[in-house]
């Protein structure tokens, strides 16, 4: 880059008035003025720092100093080089230690040759740059270079720039701008297992130094310092964890990455969403409408505080006109929690006027809060049934509704398709008691032209239970004619009974795999299907296992 192009004027901390010359040994800025005091500070390109005077009374520099016209140091042979007023043929060099700022008491000089074209006699300033000498020429006022190598101008001068009167200033020297900083880039991976997660940033980089900081936010009002941390979190859910890492300059970077975490006797994380569409209607928020808990609340007051549920009860729950869910709503989507339960038992939740169904919605055990996604079909009076098979407290949110059955089609009760149980049993008397799925099985469940659900259907509101697993595990549900995605809709741990919701798009046939990665038993039931196109299909087919 053309130096011509470097220039500023710059005021302020250095008393420019009496600086004879100036020079940059890296960035230190050595400033050498009349009374022979040599001044160093730091210069970035734009801030002046401090300056510490050295005063060169010893050397003889003093007696130079006043009649300076320019200066430059050379790192190759440790010298500075400078011209005066009073000599109009002679470039002097002294030697010059920038570490301590001693200047050499001896003076040498050249003459002759290239130094003729340098012309000292006109110089108004030079610096050192790219193997050449710039400087200011006081008969024309641009700016001139010629070159320099070994200790000694090589060649002829010839001009730079001619844009600038190069001669105007005090002194002249060269400096890098400080360069701009790069910020990092936040990267981490996550690894958690019940409670606790495991974080690691060691992926984080910064393009042009070091990390200095690390600062995890975990999403549950805390935080953690380092590149990797550990942290338990004291309430089941899915949080948000948010890395942001910094460098010296304190230029940031940030991340964030979603953690699922369960925490034993507490909710597990919420299921997803159930499916918009035509006639799907969302609340502006979820509202209670059933707390039987001591001091429990509800929307507007009523089924609060009611008492826990006795043993083989059922519950009428009124929906429809209540908490903004419409009069005419046909379904409604509701999150349902046992909670302080005496003994281990499930919870059925079914359209009131029709006949209680053989299929669980939320299975519990005594002390642990369990919760679960329920798409229910709204009954007579506006109410949905609540069975309790062990006494137990309940709780129930509402988030939306639907009015249109062309969107999602409830079912007149849920219905019972796959139970791999002993003593088990399914509406159809297909797809029962074959046994404990074993340890990475896949079994392809046929749903399409069972319990009332057409062929055409789309995709199926499944509830899908693993029930006396034998090790930890997950459990995946997808298309029969979709690989395997690398995900998750239900984990257990050995010996839990855990129900999830899940919402699943039918494959060729009307048939869905499920994968269990440990052994366990399977119960699915049907709550509702929706009509619609299905995505195209990617020819994979997960390997036919009925039972």
């Amino acid at each position: 880059t053309n130096p011509a192009t470097q220039t500023g004027p710059f005021a302020g901390t250095v008393a420019w008035h009496s600086v004879r010359g100036a020079f940059m040994v890296n960035s230190t800025l050595f400033t050498l003025h009349a009374d022979g005091t040599l001044v160093r500070r730091s210069f970035d390109g734009t801030t002046f720092g401090p300056g510490t005077a050295t005063y060169t009374y010893a050397n003889n520099i003093i007696a130079d100093a006043p009649n300076m016209t320019g200066i430059f140091f050379d790192p190759e042979t440790s010298r500075i080089y400078y011209t005066l007023s009073t000599s109009g043929t002679t470039l002097y060099y002294r030697s010059f230690l920038p570490e301590s700022g001693v200047i050499s008491a001896l003076r040498g000089t050249l003459t002759g040759g290239a130094v003729t074209s340098l012309n000292p006699a006109r110089v108004r300033g030079m610096f050192l740059a790219d193997g050449q000498i710039w400087f200011g020429d006081s008969s024309s006022h641009d700016l001139l270079k010629i070159g320099f190598s070994g200790g000694t101008p090589t060649g002829s001068a010839s001009t730079a720039d001619t844009t600038a009167d190069w001669t105007a200033g005090r002194a002249m020297f060269l400096t890098s701008l400080a360069p701009v900083n790069v910020a990092p880039t936040a990267s981490f991976t996550a690894t958690c297992s019940g409670a606790t997660c495991d974080f690691d940033a060691e992926a984080s980089t910064d393009p042009d130094g070091l990390i200095a900081n690390y600062e995890w936010d975990f999403g549950d009002g805390q935080i953690g310092l380092g590149s990797g941390v550990s942290h338990t979190y004291a309430v089941s859910g899915n949080y948000t964890v948010t890395l942001t890492v910094a460098d010296a300059d304190l230029a940031t970077g940030s991340t964030q990455r979603l953690v699922s975490v369960t925490v034993d006797g507490m909710p597990p994380p919420p299921p997803p969403p159930p499916p918009a569409g035509p006639g799907y209607s969302p609340l502006g928020a979820p509202s209670r409408i059933l707390d039987t808990r001591p001091g429990g609340e509800t929307v507007d007051s009523l089924y609060a505080a009611t008492g826990i549920r006795p043993q083989g009860s059922t519950l009428e729950l009124p929906t429809a006109g209540r908490a903004g869910v419409p009069a005419d709503a046909t379904s409604v989507v509701l999150n349902v929690t046992a909670t302080e339960e005496v003994g281990p038992g499930f919870i059925t939740v079914y359209p009131c006027g029709a006949t209680q169904p053989t299929a669980s919605n939320l299975n519990y055990v005594a002390g642990k809060n369990i919760p679960n996604l329920v798409i229910a079909k709204i009954g007579t009076g506006g109410a949905v049934c609540l069975f309790n098979s062990e006494a137990t407290h309940l709780i129930v949110d509402v988030s939306g509704s639907y009015a249109d059955a062309t969107a999602l089609v409830p079912l007149a009760a849920p219905a019972r398709l796959l139970d791999t149980r002993a003593d088990g049993s399914t509406i159809d008397g297909t797809f029962v008691a074959g046994g404990m799925r074993p340890t990475g099985g896949t079994l392809q469940l046929a749903i399409g032209g069972r319990a009332n659900i057409p062929t055409t259907a789309s995709a199926v509101v499944l509830n899908v239970t693993v029930d006396q697993p034998i090790a930890d595990g997950f459990i995946t549900v997808y298309p029969s004619d979709a690989g395997r995605p690398n995900a998750s809709n239900l984990n257990y741990v050995t010996g839990q009974t855990v129900p999830n919701a899940v919402i699943a798009r039918l494959g060729p046939g009307g048939t869905v795999c499920l994968f269990n990665s440990g052994g366990t038993h399977l119960v699915v039931d049907v709550a509702a299907y929706v009509i619609g196109t299905p995505p195209p299909s990617t020819g994979a087919a997960c390997p036919p296992d009925p039972i």
